[in-house]
Protein backbone atom coordinates (compact mmCIF):
# COMPACT_ATOMS: atom_id res chain seq x y z
CA UNK A 1 0.00 0.00 0.00
CA UNK A 2 2.69 2.50 1.02
CA UNK A 3 4.76 1.72 -2.07
CA UNK A 4 1.73 2.37 -4.28
CA UNK A 5 0.99 5.65 -2.45
CA UNK A 6 4.60 6.75 -2.87
CA UNK A 7 4.46 5.89 -6.57
CA UNK A 8 1.29 7.98 -6.97
CA UNK A 9 2.88 10.94 -5.18
CA UNK A 10 6.01 10.75 -7.32
CA UNK A 11 3.91 10.57 -10.47
CA UNK A 12 1.93 13.61 -9.35
CA UNK A 13 5.14 15.56 -8.75
CA UNK A 14 6.48 14.68 -12.19
CA UNK A 15 3.25 15.89 -13.78
CA UNK A 16 3.31 19.07 -11.70
CA UNK A 17 0.21 18.10 -9.73
CA UNK A 18 -0.55 17.68 -6.04
CA UNK A 19 -2.10 14.30 -5.08
CA UNK A 20 -5.82 14.33 -5.64
CA UNK A 21 -5.81 17.48 -7.75
CA UNK A 22 -6.97 17.71 -11.35
CA UNK A 23 -4.79 19.10 -14.13
CA UNK A 24 -5.09 22.86 -14.76
CA UNK A 25 -7.75 23.84 -17.29
CA UNK A 26 -6.77 24.51 -20.88
CA UNK A 27 -6.83 28.10 -22.05
CA UNK A 28 -9.73 29.04 -24.26
CA UNK A 29 -11.22 31.86 -26.27
CA UNK A 30 -14.40 33.80 -25.54
CA UNK A 31 -16.64 31.03 -26.86
CA UNK A 32 -15.54 28.66 -24.08
CA UNK A 33 -16.13 31.06 -21.21
CA UNK A 34 -19.88 30.81 -20.83
CA UNK A 35 -19.80 27.06 -20.19
CA UNK A 36 -16.76 27.27 -17.91
CA UNK A 37 -18.20 30.09 -15.81
CA UNK A 38 -21.65 28.49 -15.59
CA UNK A 39 -20.20 25.43 -13.86
CA UNK A 40 -17.83 27.31 -11.55
CA UNK A 41 -20.20 27.94 -8.64
CA UNK A 42 -20.06 31.73 -9.03
CA UNK A 43 -23.00 33.97 -8.16
CA UNK A 44 -25.05 35.34 -11.04
CA UNK A 45 -23.32 38.72 -10.73
CA UNK A 46 -19.88 37.15 -10.68
CA UNK A 47 -20.74 34.98 -13.68
CA UNK A 48 -21.92 37.99 -15.64
CA UNK A 49 -18.80 39.95 -14.80
CA UNK A 50 -16.49 37.06 -15.61
CA UNK A 51 -18.09 36.86 -19.04
CA UNK A 52 -17.77 40.64 -19.50
CA UNK A 53 -14.11 40.43 -18.49
CA UNK A 54 -13.60 37.69 -21.09
CA UNK A 55 -15.12 39.94 -23.75
CA UNK A 56 -12.98 42.83 -22.56
CA UNK A 57 -9.64 41.02 -22.71
CA UNK A 58 -10.20 39.95 -26.30
CA UNK A 59 -10.91 43.54 -27.43
CA UNK A 60 -9.15 45.83 -24.93
CA UNK A 61 -7.26 47.94 -27.45
CA UNK A 62 -3.67 46.76 -27.08
CA UNK A 63 -3.43 43.37 -28.78
CA UNK A 64 -6.71 43.87 -30.66
CA UNK A 65 -8.64 47.04 -31.60
CA UNK A 66 -11.22 48.04 -29.02
CA UNK A 67 -14.63 47.13 -30.40
CA UNK A 68 -17.62 49.51 -30.06
CA UNK A 69 -19.24 47.03 -27.68
CA UNK A 70 -16.15 46.93 -25.47
CA UNK A 71 -15.92 50.73 -25.54
CA UNK A 72 -19.36 50.81 -23.93
CA UNK A 73 -17.94 48.89 -20.96
CA UNK A 74 -15.50 51.69 -20.07
CA UNK A 75 -16.37 53.54 -16.86
CA UNK A 76 -16.05 57.32 -16.54
CA UNK A 77 -13.49 56.60 -13.80
CA UNK A 78 -11.48 54.12 -15.87
CA UNK A 79 -7.72 53.79 -15.33
CA UNK A 80 -5.11 51.47 -16.76
CA UNK A 81 -2.25 50.32 -14.55
CA UNK A 82 0.81 48.34 -15.62
CA UNK A 83 4.18 47.53 -14.05
CA UNK A 84 5.67 50.72 -15.52
CA UNK A 85 2.87 52.67 -17.20
CA UNK A 86 -0.06 54.21 -15.39
CA UNK A 87 -2.36 55.39 -14.19
CA UNK A 88 -3.78 56.34 -17.58
CA UNK A 89 -7.30 57.66 -18.02
CA UNK A 90 -9.47 56.51 -20.93
CA UNK A 91 -8.35 59.11 -23.46
CA UNK A 92 -4.64 58.76 -22.66
CA UNK A 93 -4.93 54.97 -22.69
CA UNK A 94 -6.70 54.75 -26.04
CA UNK A 95 -4.61 57.54 -27.53
CA UNK A 96 -1.40 55.77 -26.58
CA UNK A 97 -2.62 52.46 -28.00
CA UNK A 98 -3.71 54.31 -31.12
CA UNK A 99 -0.07 55.27 -31.68
CA UNK A 100 1.25 51.75 -31.14
CA UNK A 101 -1.39 49.77 -33.05
CA UNK A 102 0.35 46.51 -32.18
CA UNK A 103 -2.38 44.60 -34.00
CA UNK A 104 -1.31 46.19 -37.31
CA UNK A 105 2.38 45.38 -36.79
CA UNK A 106 1.98 41.76 -35.66
CA UNK A 107 0.01 38.73 -36.77
CA UNK A 108 -1.26 37.98 -33.27
CA UNK A 109 -3.00 35.20 -31.41
CA UNK A 110 -4.25 35.68 -27.86
CA UNK A 111 -5.69 33.04 -25.53
CA UNK A 112 -6.87 33.49 -21.97
CA UNK A 113 -7.70 31.32 -18.99
CA UNK A 114 -11.23 31.68 -17.54
CA UNK A 115 -11.56 34.74 -15.30
CA UNK A 116 -11.86 34.10 -11.57
CA UNK A 117 -13.12 36.39 -8.83
CA UNK A 118 -10.57 37.95 -6.49
CA UNK A 119 -11.21 36.53 -3.00
CA UNK A 120 -10.30 39.87 -1.42
CA UNK A 121 -12.06 42.18 -3.88
CA UNK A 122 -15.27 40.76 -5.34
CA UNK A 123 -15.39 43.46 -8.01
CA UNK A 124 -12.06 42.34 -9.46
CA UNK A 125 -11.52 39.40 -11.82
CA UNK A 126 -8.24 37.76 -12.80
CA UNK A 127 -6.95 35.79 -15.75
CA UNK A 128 -3.67 34.72 -17.33
CA UNK A 129 -3.19 35.42 -21.02
CA UNK A 130 -0.80 34.06 -23.64
CA UNK A 131 0.19 36.17 -26.63
CA UNK A 132 2.36 35.35 -29.61
CA UNK A 133 2.77 36.55 -33.16
CA UNK A 134 5.11 37.51 -35.98
CA UNK A 135 6.33 41.03 -36.70
CA UNK A 136 4.87 41.55 -40.18
CA UNK A 137 4.25 45.32 -40.36
CA UNK A 138 5.69 48.67 -39.31
CA UNK A 139 5.80 49.10 -35.53
CA UNK A 140 5.39 52.63 -34.16
CA UNK A 141 6.71 53.11 -30.62
CA UNK A 142 6.28 56.87 -30.64
CA UNK A 143 9.96 57.81 -30.64
CA UNK A 144 10.80 55.54 -33.62
CA UNK A 145 9.31 53.22 -36.23
CA UNK A 146 10.55 49.70 -36.88
CA UNK A 147 9.91 48.06 -40.23
CA UNK A 148 8.80 44.42 -40.30
CA UNK A 149 11.54 42.08 -39.10
CA UNK A 150 9.75 38.74 -39.37
CA UNK A 151 10.78 38.02 -35.79
CA UNK A 152 8.60 35.86 -33.58
CA UNK A 153 7.08 37.26 -30.41
CA UNK A 154 6.23 34.80 -27.65
CA UNK A 155 5.37 36.61 -24.43
CA UNK A 156 5.40 34.69 -21.16
CA UNK A 157 2.15 34.23 -19.18
CA UNK A 158 0.77 37.64 -18.21
CA UNK A 159 -1.51 38.24 -15.23
CA UNK A 160 -4.37 40.61 -16.06
CA UNK A 161 -7.24 41.93 -13.97
CA UNK A 162 -10.51 43.70 -14.72
CA UNK A 163 -12.32 45.62 -11.97
CA UNK A 164 -15.98 46.63 -12.27
CA UNK A 165 -17.97 49.46 -10.73
CA UNK A 166 -21.56 49.18 -9.49
CA UNK A 167 -22.87 49.57 -13.06
CA UNK A 168 -20.78 46.68 -14.42
CA UNK A 169 -18.46 49.14 -16.15
CA UNK A 170 -14.69 48.56 -16.20
CA UNK A 171 -13.11 51.07 -13.82
CA UNK A 172 -9.62 49.55 -13.66
CA UNK A 173 -7.62 47.34 -15.98
CA UNK A 174 -4.19 45.97 -15.11
CA UNK A 175 -1.89 44.05 -17.42
CA UNK A 176 1.66 43.39 -18.50
CA UNK A 177 2.68 41.49 -15.35
CA UNK A 178 4.74 38.43 -16.29
CA UNK A 179 3.90 35.49 -14.05
CA UNK A 180 6.93 33.34 -14.97
CA UNK A 181 10.05 35.04 -16.37
CA UNK A 182 11.44 31.67 -17.51
CA UNK A 183 8.52 31.11 -19.87
CA UNK A 184 8.30 32.68 -23.31
CA UNK A 185 10.93 34.66 -25.21
CA UNK A 186 10.65 38.08 -23.58
CA UNK A 187 11.84 37.32 -20.04
CA UNK A 188 10.37 39.75 -17.53
CA UNK A 189 9.01 42.07 -20.22
CA UNK A 190 5.28 42.13 -20.87
CA UNK A 191 2.89 44.42 -22.77
CA UNK A 192 4.79 47.07 -24.79
CA UNK A 193 8.14 46.18 -23.27
CA UNK A 194 7.64 42.61 -24.46
CA UNK A 195 6.83 43.88 -27.95
CA UNK A 196 9.97 46.02 -28.05
CA UNK A 197 12.19 43.22 -26.83
CA UNK A 198 10.73 40.90 -29.46
CA UNK A 199 11.88 43.10 -32.34
CA UNK A 200 15.31 43.73 -30.85
CA UNK A 201 14.76 47.16 -29.33
CA UNK A 202 16.40 47.97 -25.98
CA UNK A 203 14.19 47.79 -22.91
CA UNK A 204 15.94 49.87 -20.25
CA UNK A 205 15.01 49.45 -16.57
CA UNK A 206 11.86 51.36 -15.58
CA UNK A 207 13.84 53.59 -13.21
CA UNK A 208 16.53 54.44 -15.78
CA UNK A 209 17.16 57.99 -16.92
CA UNK A 210 16.16 57.07 -20.47
CA UNK A 211 12.70 55.88 -19.43
CA UNK A 212 12.21 58.93 -17.23
CA UNK A 213 13.27 61.20 -20.09
CA UNK A 214 10.93 59.51 -22.58
CA UNK A 215 8.04 59.81 -20.13
CA UNK A 216 8.91 63.46 -19.53
CA UNK A 217 9.06 64.05 -23.28
CA UNK A 218 5.83 62.18 -23.91
CA UNK A 219 4.00 64.28 -21.34
CA UNK A 220 4.82 67.43 -23.31
CA UNK A 221 4.23 66.21 -26.87
CA UNK A 222 0.90 65.96 -28.62
CA UNK A 223 -0.19 62.59 -30.07
CA UNK A 224 2.67 60.85 -28.28
CA UNK A 225 2.44 57.80 -25.97
CA UNK A 226 1.85 58.71 -22.35
CA UNK A 227 3.41 57.08 -19.30
CA UNK A 228 0.99 58.66 -16.83
CA UNK A 229 -2.01 60.93 -17.03
CA UNK A 230 -2.00 64.40 -15.52
CA UNK A 231 -3.13 64.36 -11.89
CA UNK A 232 -5.99 66.75 -12.66
CA UNK A 233 -7.35 64.38 -15.32
CA UNK A 234 -7.50 61.27 -13.13
CA UNK A 235 -10.26 60.00 -10.82
CA UNK A 236 -9.78 61.29 -7.28
CA UNK A 237 -8.66 57.87 -6.03
CA UNK A 238 -5.69 57.90 -8.43
CA UNK A 239 -4.84 61.61 -8.64
CA UNK A 240 -1.91 61.32 -6.23
CA UNK A 241 -0.18 58.97 -8.68
CA UNK A 242 -0.58 61.26 -11.68
CA UNK A 243 2.02 63.65 -13.08
CA UNK A 244 1.92 67.38 -12.38
CA UNK A 245 3.62 68.58 -15.54
CA UNK A 246 3.04 68.38 -19.28
CA UNK A 247 -0.09 68.52 -21.38
CA UNK A 248 -3.54 67.99 -19.96
CA UNK A 249 -5.48 65.21 -21.65
CA UNK A 250 -7.75 67.57 -23.59
CA UNK A 251 -4.70 69.16 -25.25
CA UNK A 252 -2.68 65.97 -25.72
CA UNK A 253 -4.57 64.32 -28.60
CA UNK A 254 -5.88 65.35 -31.99
CA UNK A 255 -8.57 62.66 -31.94
CA UNK A 256 -11.12 61.99 -29.23
CA UNK A 257 -11.52 58.31 -28.37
Amino acid sequence: FFSMLLLQMLTACVLGLAPGRAPPPRMMGVEGYVEAVATSGMTATAQRRAELAAEWIQNEGFYQPMSPLTRQLVSEDFVFMGPVVGPLNTQDYLGTLGVFKIYDAFDLTLSAAPFTQDPGDHNRFWSVIRVEGTHTGTLNIGSAKVEATGKKMVVGPQAVSVTFDDKDKVCRFTGGYIADVRDGLTGDAGAMFGVMRSVGLPTPPPTSRLVKFLNWLGAKRKDYPKGRSHADDLPAAWASKGRKHGLRTADAWSDVY
